[in-house]
């Protein structure tokens, strides 16, 4: 499958590069549960507060999820939760070692001009 097949499977807006932006929710999600342990429906709903267009579905999530058990970046842990048993994904020592590597690059030109912009 080549990338432009993918566009919109993903979530991501048409004319927006695919493969960017699931990288980017991968890196993402892998900081945000590095910062605390959490399962795929409260991701997905922190996701919608970003309001993208098209919203983000929560079958993009899990299979973002499920990748990044595969490749080991991240482990599922089951926790019961309000009465339930749900999956909680909780980041490896590979997936910090990701997020290290991510931290140590430099962000130069246009792309560290923008995220000045937004984060003011």
């Amino acid at each position: 499958m080549d990338k432009n097949s993918l566009k919109g499977h993903y979530g991501i807006a048409k004319g927006a590069s695919c493969k960017i932006g699931v990288r980017f929710l991968e890196l993402y999600f892998i900081w945000r549960i590095s910062k605390e342990p959490a399962h795929g429906y409260s991701l997905h709903e922190e996701m919608q507060k970003w309001e993208l267009a098209p919203p983000l579905k929560y079958s993009t999530v899990y299979m973002i999820l499920s990748r990044l058990e595969k490749e080991k970046y991240i482990e599922v842990k089951k926790r019961e939760i309000s009465g339930r048993v749900r999956k909680v994904y909780a980041v490896t020592a590979k997936g910090k070692e990701v997020l290290q590597r991510a931290k140590a690059m430099k962000i130069k030109g246009r792309l560290r001009e923008f995220l000045k912009m937004l984060l003011g």
